[in-house]
């Protein structure tokens, strides 16, 4: 049901201050002009976001700015900031209660970076479609931002970068275990998971007169232990994580790397035991000096509270200043639905089916997965399981149970909708397999395919029946031992050979694909060869104004590329001036 915008009209007998207070049913200011038509003497919360600003409750930078709104709050919302710009980041002043900090709907390295770390063509949540509107790491990027501006100020993250983020994580990008990011980002509190009413909770307690430092039991929150300050003691209600220096691993020594990565498992298997906000305890994880102390997730919001904030006056729209219209509107990105965590999940249950069943999927699994083949009888273009997706290169998958699973699909007429490659989200279970390449289950070793050649043809695998990756997938079949599934027999999974059309149509896609190539060399060859040509005019030129001073070459009357030089007085200096002593033509008399 569509919501539409309700109408907010300030009762007469409001004092101005008041007035200010009163939700609008316009966007809220994004920048210091906006700021003073509505007439306000300050900010109270300034809202940093990494996505464009999208005045809707589906959007979690849109849903927190109206609930502080509604709470009576003036926030501003400062959206995709470049960090050099000064004047964006302080033209509202110094925030009252401070900064409310998230890098949008997804994990920003996920949004910029595919499994294999090339950068991705576009945005979903930018204006546009466009890449690069955002930092790496923006939660960090923004915190030290905001705290390099007003380091007095009390700086809040939250969303999902920070929730991934909340304890020492591994990395994929940077290869390595990194701290938490309340830890690295200089962060007053972190908050994670369903984040509303913490949030309100927060700034209702400092709009009180609360010091941040006081903010300690709120649920779903995380808060620095500094280091004059004693530990707590470990009870039932609160555990200790292995430390970050425990877990983060030394790769020149080995033994003591294989004893860090057990104790990684440790910490991920504790993390995964207090989810549940009836039974979760506080964690604490040292850092250094500092510690970290995570309190249990938040309860879910009830629907009557879902209801309620929907009903507040949303626009549903994007701010005017976006300009460009935004992809996610379209109905191009769900943020309720992200596709890496979504494969991934389906993955868990692909990996420990083809470890524990080989070939064969419980009934029920096999059931759920089963979708009707197309007219054809089998193709890409065939029915396709509504909502299905494969992660190629998941933790537990090798050559050899990619085939199986590949050839389970064929016999039971599974479509995926959609192949993706694995992604190490951190904190995610997978995640923690991939980097210590142990079960978390028995804890013996498991196969991890790290290579991109590996993770490419898996890929190929899942799209037997795309003639595009037929020799890829007779590679997979050969480095997995299952060259049986090579023939025309009704359970092989690719023909010996490619039939003559296709082969012709593949070889005409070589041939464009080579020459697209050379004519890239040959570009690249020409940009090269332009490079050296500019530096030997610098070079040279260097060398001239070495060898005849500041003005690069000696006169020549007859060169016609310009007029003769002033005369001078033969010794370098000035020209000479009658009627001035020129102490050097004095002393050459002499």
């Amino acid at each position: 049901m569509k919501h539409e915008p309700q109408e907010y009209t300030p009762s007469p007998a409001l004092t101005p201050e008041e007035k200010s207070r009163v939700p609008s049913p316009d966007p809220l200011p994004t920048t210091a002009d906006e700021v003073a038509r509505r007439g306000w003497p300050e900010v109270d919360v300034v809202l940093v976001t990494g996505d464009a600003y999208i005045d809707h409750p589906r959007f979690a930078a849109g849903r927190t700015a109206r609930l502080l709104e509604a709470d009576g709050l003036r926030v501003a919302v400062l959206s995709q900031p470049a960090l050099q710009d000064r004047a964006c980041w302080e033209g509202f002043g110094r925030p009252r209660l401070g900064f409310c900090i998230t890098a949008g709907e997804r994990d920003s390295m996920l949004a910029h970076y595919t499994a294999d770390r090339r950068l991705r063509g576009g945005d979903p949540l930018t204006p546009g479609g466009k890449a690069g509107k955002r930092p790496d790491r923006a939660a960090l990027a923004y915190s030290r931002r905001a705290r390099q501006s007003f380091p007095d100020a009390a700086v809040v993250v939250f969303g999902v970068e920070a929730s991934l983020r909340r304890f020492a994580h591994f990395d994929a990008w940077s290869d390595k275990v990194r701290r938490s990011l309340l830890i690295d980002a200089k962060a007053s509190l972190l908050v994670y998971g369903s984040a509303e009413e913490a949030l309100r909770e927060i700034y209702r307690r400092l709009d009180a007169g609360e010091p941040v430092s006081a903010l300690r039991e709120i649920r779903g929150t995380a808060y620095r232990i500094p280091p004059n300050e004693d530990l707590p003691e470990e009870t039932d209600a609160l555990r200790y994580l292995p430390s970050y220096e425990e877990v983060c691993g030394d790769r020149e020594r080995p033994e003591e790397d294989r004893k860090s990565k057990k104790l990684f498992v440790e910490m991920t298997k504790t993390i995964g035991a207090n989810l549940n906000p009836e039974t979760a305890a506080v964690l604490v994880q040292e850092h250094g000096l500092d510690a970290v102390a995570v309190n249990p997730p938040a309860f879910p919001l009830s629907d009557e509270e879902t209801a309620r904030i929907d009903a507040l006056p949303f626009t549903r729209k994007a701010h005017p200043l976006c300009g460009e219209a935004i992809p996610a509107l379209n109905g191009e990105y769900d943020p309720a639905r992200d596709e890496e965590t979504d494969a991934q999940a389906l993955a868990a249950a692909q990996y420990r089916a083809a470890r524990n069943m080989a070939r064969r999927l419980p009934p029920e699994v096999r059931a759920a997965l089963r979708a009707p083949l197309g007219a054809d009888g089998g193709g890409s273009d065939g029915g396709s399981s509504d909502g299905l997706s494969f992660a190629a290169g998941f933790p537990g998958f090798g050559y050899r149970e990619a085939a199986d699973l590949a050839a389970l699909m064929k016999t039971d007429g599974i479509r995926p909708d959609r192949i993706l490659d694995f992604v190490p989200i951190p904190l995610d279970a997978a995640a923690a397999v991939f980097y210590t390449g142990l079960d978390l289950e028995t804890g013996k070793p498991i196969h991890v395919a790290r290579s991109i050649r590996e993770r490419r043809l898996q890929h190929a695998l899942f799209m037997y029946d795309n003639p595009a990756y037929y020799h890829d997938v007779k590679a997979a079949l050969h480095e997995a031992g299952r060259d049986y599934l090579i023939g025309s027999g009704p359970d092989a999974l690719i023909p010996p050979h490619l039939s003559k059309a296709e082969h012709l149509r593949q070889s005409a896609r070589v041939r464009r694909l080579k020459k697209n190539q050379e004519q890239e060399k040959a570009a690249r060859e020409r940009a090269r060869q332009e490079f050296r040509e500019r530096e030997e005019e610098r070079r040279r030129k260097e060398a001239q104004k070495k060898k005849f001073g500041f003005r690069g070459r000696p006169h020549n009357p007859k060169d016609p590329r310009g007029a003769a030089p002033r005369k001078r007085n033969g010794f370098g200096g000035k020209p000479y001036r009658p009627g001035k002593e020129n102490p050097r033509r004095e002393n050459r008399e002499e």
